[in-house]
């Protein structure tokens, strides 16, 4: 048991928690975001970048806010997969029409 426990919290403190906010206009937000997706990454996302074409998205609109966080599924997946498979999730605010 005490093992198990041990590997527990040796595998907690191995996954970390991170979200990235960019925040262009809080006043012309929409509550919920207009975009969801996925960025995937092999090995923990080292040495990787993603680009995703905001701009493409809102149009003329003009972006609010983007947000990048690794959600719980996305966490599951990256443990399950020793890291090897590192999604992350993104969402994207465009402005609300004027």
């Amino acid at each position: 048991m005490k093992k198990y426990i041990a590997s527990v919290i040796g595998v907690s403190l191995l996954t970390a928690c991170t979200c990235v906010e960019f925040d262009m206009n809080l006043k012309n937000k929409p509550s919920v975001p207009t975009y969801e997706g996925k960025l995937n990454f092999i090995y923990g996302g080292y040495a990787q970048t993603k680009e995703v074409d905001v701009q493409d998205i809102c149009g003329r609109r003009g972006v609010a806010m983007v947000n990048t966080y690794q959600s719980v599924s996305d966490a599951l997946f990256s443990i399950f997969t020793l890291g090897f498979y590192y999604p992350r999730t993104y969402q994207v605010w465009c402005q609300k029409e004027k």
